[in-house]
């Protein structure tokens, strides 16, 4: 009787060690799944720390940047779009005083033809010296 207790003591022993360890693997399961949560609760914690505003940062000189090329270009089309101008009124004048030097001639011819011989010799006097 003595022996069958004590080898049923060692059962139970064995099964109280068997679920000892059972209830150890469970915690270190357990313990890796919180590690492995804690590695993305990192993970993300760097990305919305670090990461982000990096590409925020990078986005922001990347619009920066091509609102200053935008700005050159543009700039440029306008000073070349008034030199355009300038340069058609100052041409437009220029053909203006052209055609008023033109007509003033021709009037002048008109009435020296009217004129005839009397005119070349006013013509002449006026170049005489007084």
């Amino acid at each position: 009787a003595q022996l069958a207790y004590e080898l049923q003591a060692a059962k139970e022993q064995q099964k109280i060690r068997l679920e000892e360890i059972e209830i150890e693997v469970v915690q270190r399961k357990k313990q890796i799944s919180i590690e492995e949560k804690e590695i993305l609760r990192t993970d993300k914690e760097l990305i919305a720390t670090v990461k982000r505003p990096a590409e925020a940062e990078a986005f922001k000189m990347q619009q920066l940047a091509e609102a200053k090329k935008i700005k050159k270009v543009l700039t440029a089309q306008a000073e070349a779009e008034k030199i355009k101008r300038i340069g058609e009124a100052e041409a437009g004048s220029i053909e203006a005083v052209g055609k008023a030097e033109a007509e003033k001639m021709r009037l002048k011819a008109e009435a020296y033809r009217q004129y005839g011989e009397a005119a070349k010799t006013a013509l002449v006097l006026e170049a005489l010296p007084k």
